[in-house]
């Protein structure tokens, strides 16, 4: 379809909203147990899925790139110290304490997040690379 300049503005709009919306609601499920982690994609299968969906029209790889984009984006806003998120809960802290964590305390928590982090970008790789031999 072909929108002009205000309507696709709008649609883009309402396009991100409900991706956002389908993000949190598919956290809440990996949450609470509802889908499983081993359906996350890590580097190796979204490298695959974009490899696909390069295949396809230019429009479903336009919408693509920018449903990544917005999980990146959702994702550093996450209070992990080492992303943006954390940076945010550090400040928050600070204003609340009136003083900053110690750097001490900063940093035994951006190695425990950096930990978290690898562990996580482990596993759902692992699951990846399993994804590559066919199951018996």
């Amino acid at each position: 379809r072909t929108y002009n300049l205000f309507t696709a503005g709008g649609r883009s709009i309402e396009e991100c909203y409900v991706t956002i919306s389908k993000i949190f609601t598919t956290l809440r499920k990996l949450v609470t147990g509802y889908v499983s982690p081993k359906f996350l994609s890590g580097p190796i299968g979204i490298l695959r899925i974009t490899a696909i969906v390069a295949q396809s029209a230019l429009t479903q790889f336009i919408w693509f790139v920018a449903f990544i984009s917005i999980n990146l984006g959702i994702v550093n806003l996450f209070p992990l110290p080492i992303a943006d998120g954390g940076l945010i809960l550090f400040f928050a802290i600070e204003k609340l304490r009136g003083k900053p964590l110690s750097l001490r305390t900063q940093s035994l928590i951006q190695q425990v997040s950096f930990a978290f982090i690898a562990l996580f970008f482990l596993f759902v790789t692992f699951y990846d690379v399993w994804d590559f031999f066919p199951s018996s």
